[in-house]
């Protein structure tokens, strides 16, 4: 199984929800910043826009792990904060398909709008994929599996919904 964007878990099992909020996250950064404008769209903004927020959410849900789960048992700080950013790793690590896109596109010289939809989209096929890895690992039975991957499927959606109604 692969373990790219994914920690893990404290059953020794690659944890991939984190990687699930983390393309959700980003897809919704990327409807937020290029949705108004979409023409305008200047790709390095809507880069900067998914880097530093995914990194923000990434930081702040390492804060909370600590302050919530390991200091309230006693861990000591340093192994708190290890423990923590490694666990919440995946957030992070979920932008980098998006990005990269952004990426390449820029280098591409791509019109905003066209950049803006096909980031989206990575991103809606990352939590997806990701979704479709955490079902597979756990051997979940088919009716879980049609259904887990039909509310990830709706929740991308309804970005793309927003995306239109924003866009227009």
């Amino acid at each position: 199984m692969p373990s790219f964007g994914a920690a893990p878990g404290v059953d020794g099992r690659l944890d991939y929800a984190g990687a699930i909020y983390g393309s959700l996250l980003a897809a919704s950064t990327i409807v937020g910043t290029s949705a108004a404008n979409p023409a305008d769209t200047n790709s390095a903004q809507l880069l900067a826009a998914v880097v530093v927020t995914s990194v923000v959410f990434w930081l702040m849900h390492v804060y909370v792990r600590v302050v919530g789960n390991e200091l309230p048992r006693r861990v000591p700080l340093a192994e708190a904060i290890r423990h923590s950013v490694r666990e919440e790793l995946p957030i992070l690590l979920a932008v980098i398909p998006p990005a990269s896109f952004i990426i390449a596109e820029m280098l591409l010289d791509a019109p905003g709008d066209r950049v803006g939809w096909g980031a989206l989209w990575v991103a809606l096929g990352g939590q997806v994929v990701w979704t479709w890895l955490a079902l597979r690992q756990v051997h979940a039975r088919r009716s879980v599996e049609v259904l887990s991957m039909a509310v990830s499927l709706a929740l991308g959606l309804v970005l793309v919904g927003l995306k239109v109604a924003l866009s227009h």
